[in-house]
């Protein structure tokens, strides 16, 4: 009887690991620059891989939006913009803004996306009205 208990405490632990280790590695991806294995969901690697993080967050951004074109496919996985993108072509190509400051008034909705700190010297600031890029700068 003592047997079985050991038997099924370690077949318990073995199919935690197994399980585990299965679940973690359909995460980790062979990165196209550096052809490592990485997962951005680890802080750690998302810095250390951060070009490859950004080619994912892209890619998988630009499936949720099948109406962009072509050519705005092109600059998003160039992590380009251009005046007169769309808001949400902006995020695929930026990622998430470190704040947005939003407004309305009877011209249109405008925001301001910063990206940075901002007291960054290198921080940039776009300008979107009604979910058009109007302008930028850093």
């Amino acid at each position: 009887m003592k047997n079985l208990g050991v038997f099924f405490s370690f077949f318990a632990v073995f199919a935690f690991v197994v399980l585990f280790g299965c679940a973690t590695q359909k995460m980790e991806k062979t990165g196209p620059i550096s052809g490592k294995a990485y997962d951005c969901r680890k802080p750690s690697e998302a810095a250390e891989y951060d070009k490859e993080c950004a080619i994912d967050r892209r890619d998988k951004c630009m499936q949720e939006l099948p109406a962009l074109s072509e050519s705005d496919r092109r600059l998003i996985k160039e992590g380009r913009i251009y005046i007169g993108m769309t808001d949400g072509a902006v995020r695929c190509a930026y990622g998430k803004p470190e704040d947005i400051i939003r407004s309305e008034s009877p011209n249109g909705v405008f925001e301001q996306w910063v990206y940075g700190p901002g007291e960054d010297p290198g921080a940039v600031y776009l300008y979107f009205q009604d979910g058009i890029l109007l302008s930028s700068h850093n």
